[in-house]
C-alpha cells in the first residue's frame, strides 16, 4: 500500500517540477528560433548562389 507524506516535500518537488517544465520550454523555444534563423540564413546562401550563378550563365 502507498502512503502519502504530509512533511511539506511534495509542494516543493511540485514546484520544482514546474520551473523544470517552464525552463525545458524555454530551451525548447529557443532552439526552434536559432533553428529557424539558422534555416532562413541557409536559404539566403542559397539564393545568392543561385543568382550568381545565373548571372554568369546567362550575362
Amino acid at each position: 500500500m502507498t502512503s502519502i507524506s504530509t512533511d511539506g516535500h511534495a509542494g516543493s518537488q511540485a514546484q520544482s517540477s514546474l520551473s523544470r517544465k517552464g525552463s525545458d520550454q524555454v530551451i525548447t523555444l529557443s532552439f526552434l528560433i536559432t533553428s529557424a534563423v539558422a534555416t532562413v540564413g541557409w536559404f539566403y546562401v542559397l539564393a545568392q548562389g543561385a543568382v550568381a550563378v545565373a548571372n554568369r550563365l546567362f550575362l
